[in-house]
């Protein structure tokens, strides 16, 4: 019964019944054939008779009995096998007969490997005829047809899991016959009931018969069926079942209206009134795998018997359960577990219904009840660990002993420091208390506890405890791995390397977590503690550690030698390995018994050297990497890319000058990149791009078909220098010998389209745009996301018809499976609806539905007009949770629309509680000025009048709870409205900035007191980035130092710098007088944002000491300005990791979020 499960993942159908009927039917006409022929043999027509009889029913040397009702006296037999675990006589279960155990993880495997298992086909033929579907009878010419069938074609039950659950092994009075009552269960699923009939034949015990409860019929059930089938009814259900499985593969294809009809039309297929029960369950099952829920509910009510199957009353309640109907929910429960009292998917489902009903308690004892059942359940483990109720420890320990499961340990073990302080000793205790506990966990447990106190030195030493006792290298790897997290918590490295039992290890796991970014500490504090320890200065991990922090810090001479260093012995270790396959080199030079191969861990190489050549390039000793890595793509890229991205101009003239001589077409390749940078300066427009087409020629030949990402990056390169300099000014100048290689064009294009949209340069979008509208290429995802990002673009401006049309190409051009292929058909309805054209986007929905959308495409036209009734329908048929999530996506249709102040838009944020949406304005930059003293709101005021003719009134935006030193926060910050929807932020603070690789202009006045005032659009009116620039332009007076827009790498710099900031028809471009990019350093009083987070586990505690109700501070972000709420938190959710919130006024940077409505959000916005 493949799909069966409704959590399961699709898969080809593969028919488990006999072939279609042509076969069937020849096989019986045959058979009648040779049964008359034997008739017709005069004298031995009693010999022919016994002959074909033997021939249609070999020997069994067992008879079963026939079978009346035999579903009712199954279920009896499965239930009294679940009550030796759960009922009123429950005790431990017998140890498995060793021969079907082998039996069991030998078909486990083999149904793993897609393989038959031992199968008994006398058996089977037997149970066929003694099925209720053949009257207790089985003609000689039906056995006969069955037996080829079998010959041909095995049946095989579904595969299960390895974690499957013997209930109960039961035998006949001859111990020849066994039944395994089992629960197969794996995370996302219901557990599966299943019964497997077996027989000792001399060769060993095999398969005759299977069944899973929750279809009501075992497979000989099914099969005489099929026998006594007329057609075209007895092919019937094969054939639905096909077409079931290929429409739910469409829906995952994108094709998901298309899938809905077949699926559908499967339901009404003509099949076996036997069959009709097991197929509407697998359609259910296959909506339910789709949440698609309602229909789910709709198949599963068409089952006449429901009681004559075990899967229809749970998923009844899980569809209810998950459309918010918990009524109706409950009511199909109780019919479960009167079906199966003490079932595991019953009391499941009853712990999600608690949930619903925020009945923790008895969702907590319903899930550790189904637990108990299904040890190994991820879904149930984590249900039951995530109350941290005390009282659940005991039993919770006790299976975790029982499964010696190495993820169970490590997730009860982090609880430890997560969880309240009654949880955590709790956990300790009991682990002291069972006898069975494996050594060292109590230590571990203990420090995790610590930890959770701050005590790191006291965690520590219970972390190097439990590394002394543990017997198993699983529990000792814990035990170092909370030690180091620990004292790197605390940058205690002095003892963290007192402490090591094995500093060379040690020294190689902060390698690793240094060279893949993830290790965050103090550098100097690291440096310190390592030159304290002379016993590590032989350790090529020692090197390379040094090296990491020195380059860390800016000491860029100093790490030079110690990645020398490292590399060295890497090379040696290479080479050594090289000669002698079988043994290798430890850190230290001596003989190691087993080490990584050069394969598995070449990326330590590349990492070192790129941090070499990172320390050479900041010293400015290009030519030194030149003759380092003389042949090197990579290095002489980085060299390239180092030069170029931070505008050392002293650094690219000492790299021409050395390299002049060098003979190398790689490194010619960069320095024609680095002489182009040099005309873009001068302002020599022609010579940039012969320099760029140059590079792109010699690149040609010098890259092969694995190095093209170089090659493009030239290309693009070259587009960008071609908008910024204007360089083709009419379509008439465009011609393919301008443009170069015909397979680079469409990269070339794409890039030159994107640049003018980067600067607002309608002029040259236009150009660009007509040679990718003439140009003969083929459509691609690529050109999909172009048009995307050219109708957001034209969104921006207002211009809705050019939006649309654009969206309108995407969609031409988008593959089915493009992911961005939801938000282009969005993108043109919200064009359509802001342009008033509510019709067009009706129709455009008509043809174009939202693919995989729970909620109805219409529902986002209610949304963005205002017709609340309408959307309140669409959201009530999609059920509580997908229509809030549906919600949380569709924000901007509410935001751009002006929605947010409708009452009864408001009040259905009650219903469906809105996750707090993060802010990330249309247009952003900050302006650098000598000090001058705080914001005068009142005359930002009347600038904005005099900029935008029309009237601005500002509030603050205020602190209810302010933490003082907590960040780099803005000190003042205002918010200006006006008439017409525009919202506009600022906000001022005292920076302090670096000044390394700026001009000397620059960085004398950045090393006095400086103010910066941040600039933030907040609204979806046209023309953002115009409009701020326009406010950078007015506000730079004589003062004003440097200005950065938001996503730039580079800011405007220099005296009249407000004549750099006039926005004629596009961004101002001035490359003389750009600088890069500021880096701000951080204050000495800050307090790191690390030590401000509380996880969600932690939350949750604190809300439950707190009585279930804890007032917090909500706090909103744009840039560096800081909005603080005051909140009531009243509800955790750790499995959604969900905070509900409410907050006790408005916010005044996100309208959305109002006083006294209910959000969620995650721990990182919260703070006590």
């Amino acid at each position: 019964m493949s799909n069966s499960n409704p959590f399961s993942e699709t898969y080809a159908y593969d028919p488990i019944t006999p072939q279609p009927t042509s076969t069937k039917r020849v096989l019986v006409v045959l058979a009648v054939v040779a049964f008359l022929f034997a008739l017709l043999c005069a004298g031995i027509l009693s010999v022919a008779y016994v002959s074909v009889q033997r021939m249609a029913s070999p020997a069994a040397d067992f008879e079963l009995d026939e079978r009346r009702d035999a579903f009712a006296q199954d279920e009896v037999d499965f239930n009294q096998s679940l009550d030796r675990f759960v009922g009123v006589n429950a005790h431990v279960p017998d140890v498995m007969d060793p021969e079907i155990q082998d039996f069991l993880d030998a078909s486990i495997e083999s149904l793993e490997n897609g393989a038959e298992v031992p199968f008994s086909l006398p058996l089977f033929i037997e149970a066929v005829a003694k099925s209720e579907q053949s009257h207790g009878a089985l003609g000689i010419i039906n056995r006969l047809s069955l037996r080829n069938w079998l010959t041909q074609y095995q049946p095989s039950p579904d595969a299960i899991n390895r974690n499957v659950r013997v209930l109960n092994t039961r035998y006949d009075a001859t111990k020849k016959l066994a039944v395994l009552d089992m629960l197969n269960y794996s995370a996302g699923s219901q557990a599966e009931s299943i019964q497997w009939f077996l027989v000792k034949e001399p060769s060993g015990w095999k398969l005759y018969d299977w069944q899973r409860l929750e279809f009501g019929r075992r497979m000989s059930d099914e099969y005489a069926s099929y026998l006594r089938g007329a057609a075209p009814l007895d092919d019937g259900y094969d054939t639905a079942l096909a077409k079931l499985n290929e429409a739910e593969i469409e829906w995952y294809d994108g094709e998901v209206q298309k899938a809905k009809r077949e699926m559908r039309r499967a339901v009404k297929h003509r099949m076996l009134p036997q069959d009709r029960p097991s197929f509407l369950l697998q359609a259910a099952y296959t909506w339910m795998r789709l949440e698609q829920y309602d229909d789910a509910i709709e198949v599963l009510k068409q089952i006449q018997e429901p009681d004559s199957l075990w899967g229809v009353w749970p998923s009844l309640a899980i569809c209810y359960t998950n459309l918010g109907d918990i009524d109706e929910a409950q009511l199909a429960l109780q019919k479960a577990q009167q079906q199966s009292p003490n079932h595991p998917n019953g009391f499941w489902i009853a712990s999600l219904i608690h949930d619903h009903l925020d009945r923790d308690d008895e969702a907590a004892v319903a899930v550790l009840r189904a637990l108990k059942i299904c040890p190994r359940d991820p879904d149930m483990f984590y249900s039951v660990l995530r109350r941290r109720r005390v009282e659940d420890l005991p039993p919770l320990l006790e299976i975790v002993i029982d499964n010696h499961d190495e993820l169970q340990w490590t997730s009860l073990l982090n609880h430890a420091s997560s969880s309240s302080q009654a949880w955590g000793q709790g956990l300790v205790e009991e682990l002291k208390r069972h006898p069975n506990s494996p050594l060292g966990l109590v230590e571990i447990a203990q420090g995790k506890l610590d930890w959770r106190n701050e005590e790191f030195n006291a965690a520590a030493q219970h972390f190097l405890a439990s590394e002394a006792v543990a017997e198993t290298e699983f529990i000792k790897s814990i035990a170092r791995d909370n030690l180091l997290e620990v004292r790197l918590a605390d940058n205690q490295f002095d003892a963290l390397f007192t402490d090591a039992s094995d500093p060379d290890l040690l020294l190689r796991d902060l390698v690793l977590r240094a060279f893949e970014d993830e290790l965050y500490c103090d550098a100097e504090k690291l440096l310190a503690a390592l030159d304290h320890h002379a016993k590590n200065a032989n350790s090529a991990w020692d090197e390379a550690l040094k090296g990491w922090a020195l380059h860390s810090i800016g000491d860029w001479d100093k790490s030079i030698p110690r990645f020398d260093a490292f590399l060295a012995w890497r090379e040696q270790q290479a080479t050594r390995s090289a000669d002698a396959p079988n043994e290798s080199l430890d850190a230290t030079g001596g003989a190691a018994e087993e080490n990584p191969s050069a394969e598995e861990d070449g990326w330590l190489d590349d990492t070192a050297a790129y941090y070499l050549c990172d320390a050479l390039l900041e010293l400015g000793r290009a030519s030194e990497v030149v003759e380092r890595w003389p042949d090197d793509l990579w290095k002489h890229d980085q060299v390239g890319d180092f030069l170029l991205q931070d505008h050392h101009a002293s650094k690219v003239a000492a790299f021409l000058q050395s390299t002049e001589d060098n003979v190398s077409d790689s490194l010619r390749i960069q320095r024609w990149r680095a002489q182009a940078h040099q005309a873009m300066l001068r302002g020599e427009t022609e010579q940039v791009d012969s320099m760029h087409l140059a590079a792109i020629e010699l690149a040609r030949s010098v890259y092969g078909a694995d190095d093209n990402y170089f090659t493009y990056k030239l290309v693009r390169e070259r587009a960008r220098d071609l908008v910024r300099n204007r360089t083709l000014r009419d379509p008439e100048s465009v011609n393919r010998d301008n443009l170069g290689d015909d397979a680079l064009h469409p990269i070339l294009v794409h890039a030159a389209i994107r640049e003018a949209i980067r600067l607002g340069d309608n002029q040259q979008l236009a150009l660009w745009r007509t040679i990718i509208d003439e140009a003969e290429m083929e459509p691609s995802d690529g050109d999909a996301a172009l048009h995307y990002e050219l109708g957001d673009y034209y969104r921006s401006l207002d211009e809705m018809d050019q939006a649309i049309r654009a969206y309108q190409v995407c969609l031409q051009h988008a593959d089915e499976a493009w992911w961005n292929r939801t938000r282009c058909i969005q993108g043109a309805a919200y064009a359509m609806l802001e342009a008033g054209n509510v019709d067009a986007a009706k129709q455009w929905f008509a043809t174009n539905p939202i693919p995989n959308s729970n909620v109805e495409s219409e529902a986002l036209i209610d949304l963005a007009t205002g017709n609340v009734d309408s959307l309140t329908r669409h959201l009530e048929d999609a059920g509580k949770i997908n229509a809030t999530d549906w919600l949380n996506q569709h924000l901007e249709a509410a935001t751009s629309l002006n929605q947010l102040e409708q009452p009864r838009f408001r009040s259905l944020l009650e219903t469906y509680p809105l996750e707090i949406p993060s802010l990330s304005p249309p247009a952003s930059g900050f302006l650098i000025q000598r000090e001058a003293g705080p914001l005068d709101p009142q005359q930002i005021s009347t600038q904005l009048q005099g900029l935008f003719g029309e009237r601005f009134e500002f509030v603050a935006v205020e602190n209810d709870a302010k933490e003082p030193d907590s960040s780099d926060d803005d000190m003042q910050a205002y918010l200006f409205r006006s008439e017409r929807g525009q919202r506009i932020l600022f906000s001022s603070g005292k920076p302090q900035y670096r000044v390394d690789g700026v001009s000397r202009w620059l960085a004398e006045r950045l090393n006095a007191p400086v103010e910066r005032t941040t600039v933030a659009i907040l609204d979806h009116r046209p023309h953002p980035k115009r409009r701020l620039f326009r406010i950078a332009e007015e506000r730079a007076d004589a003062d004003a130092i440097a200005f950065s827009g938001s996503g730039e790498t580079r800011i405007w710099s220099g005296p009249e710098l407000e004549r750099r900031l006039t926005w004629n028809d596009r961004k101002p471009i001035s490359p003389a007088a750009m600088q890069p990019a500021l880096e701000e350093m951080p204050r000495p009083d800050a307090v790191p944002i690390e030590t401000q987070y509380v996880e969600i586990e932690r939350w949750d505690s604190q809300l439950k000491e707190a009585g279930g109700s804890l007032n917090v501070t909500l706090t909103l972000a744009v840039g560096n300005t800081r909005e603080r709420i005051a909140c009531e938190l009243f509800k955790v959710d750790p499995e959604e990791y969900d905070l509900y919130i409410r907050p006790q006024r408005d916010s005044v940077l996100i309208p959305i979020v109002k006083a006294g409505t209910a959000y969620t959000c995650g721990p990182s916005l919260l703070s006590l």
